[in-house]
């Protein structure tokens, strides 16, 4: 058995078509065909069923495609870091990151990298937890930052608490509701358009348990949606209020709210269980424990 073979039953298992794994893998449709032969001799089962045009993987070959790409995963990292301490490079490293982790660090994090530590190859990625989830387990991703709550407790994650972060109802600066002497009812709320982020379940019930049934996202938000950023922004200019967490916008104003609403979001870093990370995830542990956290 060697590392290339299992390359090739992942390349296969992915594209579901000898012809185009071969074209893949720069090899004719007959060596590839071989290679995987060989490898089903060696293990004593198939590896994949021939269905019309599609190859799909067998039981058998399902539970070797996975590990084979825990292998292949930890074999690459092996020779990016070898290589790192024989060059001083810090390798590559991909991130994960959800909509409000993303508003904060993703500008903070270029930056810092881009004027300390440019010999490292970054990738950040934003997106919703499930589609982080996917690229993660895929290997495209080494690690997220999102909501704990959306996260599922499997088997294969590592799931370790970072922040819990306090949420709040914020506009921008000279905004009417601002000129309010007295903490603000839902009812004047109402006046102005309210936007929110795709929000877990735990949150969205929270937010129920404060204001009521009117506190519910899908009547209390008139605005939502996944990106964090273009909600702020559209709080910036215009008259809308946005549900977020603090942090997001230190440059937008907190408006006092009655009933009073206490509700945090609470983040997690996220990695697949066994998988060996780049050596460039220890740098970044440091700067993101730092920086998502509430100022004392």
């Amino acid at each position: 058995m060697t590392l290339n073979q299992l390359r090739h039953v992942i390349l296969l298992a992915e594209l579901g078509s000898f012809s185009r794994a071969a074209d893949a893998a720069c090899l004719t449709q007959p060596a590839l065909s071989r290679s995987i032969r060989a490898l089903e001799e060696e293990l004593g089962g198939a590896l994949f069923d021939r269905i019309g045009h599609r190859t799909e993987l067998t039981p058998f070959g399902q539970h070797v495609a996975e590990q084979a790409l825990t292998i292949c995963s930890n074999a690459d990292a092996l020779i990016d870091s070898t290589a790192q301490m024989i060059d001083g490079s810090l390798g590559r490293l991909s991130i994960g990151l959800g909509a409000a982790p993303g508003a904060i660090l993703i500008t903070p994090l270029l930056l810092h990298f881009a004027r300390y530590q440019s010999n490292l190859k970054l990738q950040i990625m934003k997106a919703q937890p499930d589609q982080l989830l996917k690229s993660l387990r895929e290997r495209s991703l080494d690690i997220l930052i999102v909501e704990s709550r959306a996260i599922p407790a499997d088997h294969d994650l590592v799931v370790e608490p970072i922040s819990v972060m306090r949420a709040a109802f914020m506009c921008r600066p000279g905004h009417p509701l601002l000129q309010c002497k007295s903490p603000v009812t839902l009812h004047e709320f109402k006046r102005y358009p309210i936007a929110g982020p795709i929000m877990p379940e735990q949150s969205r019930r929270e937010l129920i348990e404060y204001l009521g049934p009117d506190g519910h996202p899908d009547r209390l938000f008139n605005l939502q949606c996944g990106e964090l950023g273009n909600l702020l922004e559209l709080a910036r200019q215009s008259e809308t209020i946005v549900f977020c967490v603090r942090l997001a916008a230190p440059d937008l104003v907190e408006i006092p709210v009655q009933p009073a609403v206490n509700i945090s979001a609470r983040f997690s870093w996220v990695s697949l269980k066994g998988r060996t990370l780049p050596v460039a995830s220890k740098l970044i542990r440091t700067f993101i424990y730092e920086r998502l956290r509430d100022p004392e």
